[in-house]
């Protein structure tokens, strides 16, 4: 895991030759105000995460525990379309909070709910409240979907 500050790179194009040497490495990217389209350049050049230094403390590092499980962290105004370059700062990102990064790596493993439910200790409407709030926070309907962003997320 590498936290960069977009700033102090030389070149966007940076984080391209970062990926390329270092494939296994989560790649963070912290910029001031980045637009939709900054971060989704981002992405494609290779970094698992592009967040805006206005974020509070803690959603950064919900950021980059998500990112440590390779799921890519983008505000929901850049990954919609038709956003524009809508600032991030306003609002942030919709970021996970760690039970719910839990719940989705079980999730992520194909895991039932009665089964999310027994190993980390919770209720199975708990599961499924977290399932919930981990689809809208996505933007995604259902585990086909969740699956299918998996699948992207690792090409």
């Amino acid at each position: 895991m590498v936290l960069l500050n977009f700033g102090s790179l030389p070149t966007p194009g940076t984080v391209h030759q970062l990926h390329e040497r270092h494939p296994e490495t989560r790649l963070v990217v912290l910029a001031n105000r980045p637009t939709a389209a900054e971060c989704n350049q981002m992405l494609s050049f290779g970094a698992t995460a592009c967040i805006s230094k206005e974020t509070q403390g803690r959603d950064i590092i919900n950021a980059i525990h998500l990112a440590s499980r390779g799921m890519h962290v983008l505000p929901r105004s850049a990954s919609a379309g038709g956003m524009g370059d809508r600032q991030l700062g306003t609002p942030g990102p919709d970021l996970l909070t760690p039970r719910e990064a839990d719940v989705l790596e079980l999730l992520q493993e194909g895991r039932t709910n009665a089964e999310i439910a027994h190993r980390l200790s919770i209720g199975i409407e708990t599961v499924r409240t977290h399932a919930r709030n981990i689809y809208r926070k996505l933007g995604i309907a259902s585990r086909r979907d969740l699956a299918s962003l998996s699948r992207a997320g690792k090409a």
